[in-house]
């Protein structure tokens, strides 16, 4: 369907019915996020927010602007799918009393080869050019470089593919620039020596999960004070690493899809599988995968797959992690969550008192652990209880 304001709103619509209806194979989170949007166009009175269709509209008008700039849709008009349709609706429809808009804050999580990074290029554009914000400041944001110029290298290309951009922006090696509003988009990494009086009207913190630290995040939220209707958009896929900020972050933004926090500048919706579902069965890949069959192939989907169950190890923890969007413990998997989950059989703790039990002891004083594996044959069926210990000569090396 073509990216004009009309089909763009019955986009929108459409992929809240279906989503509510069943009819889309939806994820707990993201269905949470639909109803999240329902219960407030019930409740915005009460809450100092009103939904606005006409600037919604007026954001999906930018969209018809656009065009692709790589593979096999380079050159075509940039036509949103449903779940992007919803964003743009949720994220330029709701406004405050006062007539700014609701959302500070987005943060969208999904597998890759979803076309995020095309999608954060585009509203990148529209709130430099199009959003009527003097001066806008807008950055593409990573921890590194190479990444940040990823989603404006991305803004870039599709300048140039574009006649009705072209007229109003310049292109420079670092720089986007629209003079007549004094208005510019530039990558932005935490190593970057621009990080002071930065004014930030938008920015893309690009990636997320594999940010080590919250501080280039904290430097652009604490910078938009000066502006009226500032936006953060946070879009990643999952990481391996759940003491990550991305993780704690993504923590909260959970507990405010469930009603448990309330934080009404904060736009969430996650596109993953569930906690009880077969990852192995490709039926679930949708959840995570919204643009499956448009910018996502399956037949890439399942070979990607094949190499996962084939090799194991880091090729299924990359699996699970870019391709269905699920947080892992770890970078790299010895034994499999689901045959570990296989060994209990329902033996409780009490159940060994008394017991017939052999142990092993391994001892160590500098690099390994200490592991006491206990067994006890007679039960049924046979249990064992492990213990670890870190050595104190660890402990005092790490800290002094």
């Amino acid at each position: 369907m073509k990216s004009n304001p009309e089909n763009s709103v019955k986009l929108a619509e459409s992929y809240v019915q279906n989503v509510l209806s069943g009819e889309r194979k939806a994820g707990k989170l993201e269905v949470l996020a639909v109803k999240r949007h329902i219960s407030d166009l019930k409740t915005a009175p009460e809450k100092g927010i009103y939904f606005d269709k006409k600037a919604a509209s007026k954001a999906f008008a930018f969209f018809s602007l656009l065009k692709h700039s790589k593979g096999e849709f380079a050159g075509h008009d940039f036509e949103l799918s449903q779940w992007e349709a919803f964003i743009i609706y949720c994220l330029f429809g709701w406004m405050r009393t006062g007539g700014t808009r609701r959302f500070r804050y987005a943060y969208v999580e999904v597998a890759r080869k979803n076309g995020k990074t095309t999608f954060a290029a585009a509203i990148s554009l529209m709130m430099m050019i199009f959003d009527g914000e003097q001066g806008a400041e807008v950055y593409t944001a990573a921890t590194k470089r190479d990444q940040a110029k990823i989603c404006w290298t991305e803004a870039k290309n599709m300048v140039a593919k574009s006649p009705a951009l072209k007229k109003y922006i310049e292109s420079f090696q670092r720089t986007l620039v629209m003079e007549s509003t004094l208005s510019k988009m530039e990558p932005l990494s935490r190593d970057s020596d621009k990080l002071d009086g930065l004014n930030p009207h938008f920015a893309v913190c690009d990636e997320m999960h594999a940010w080590k630290t919250d501080d280039l995040y904290n430097v652009l939220k604490s910078a938009t004070g000066a502006r009226l209707q500032p936006m953060i958009f946070t879009i990643t896929t999952s990481g391996f690493d759940k003491t990550s900020p991305c993780f704690e972050m993504r923590k909260t933004y959970i507990d405010i899809l469930n009603g448990i926090k309330s934080q009404e500048n904060t736009f969430v919706i996650i596109y993953t599988l569930d906690e009880n579902d077969d990852w192995k069965d490709s039926a679930n890949w949708i959840k995570a995968n919204p643009n499956l069959g448009v910018s996502i192939s399956p037949v890439y989907l399942q070979e990607e797959f094949q190499s996962a169950i084939n090799r194991g190890g880091t090729e299924e923890v990359n699996f699970k992690t870019k391709n269905l969007n699920m947080w892992v413990d770890a970078p790299t998997v010895w034994i499999q969550d689901e045959k570990v989950q296989k060994c209990n059989l329902g033996t409780r703790p009490e159940d060994l008192t008394g017991q017939t039990c052999y142990a092993g002891l391994d001892l160590a004083s500098h690099v390994d652990i200490n592991a006491l594996a206990c067994y006890f044959p007679k039960l049924n069926p046979p249990a064992a209880k492990l213990f670890y210990w870190i050595p104190e000569s660890v402990i005092i090396s790490f800290f002094f």
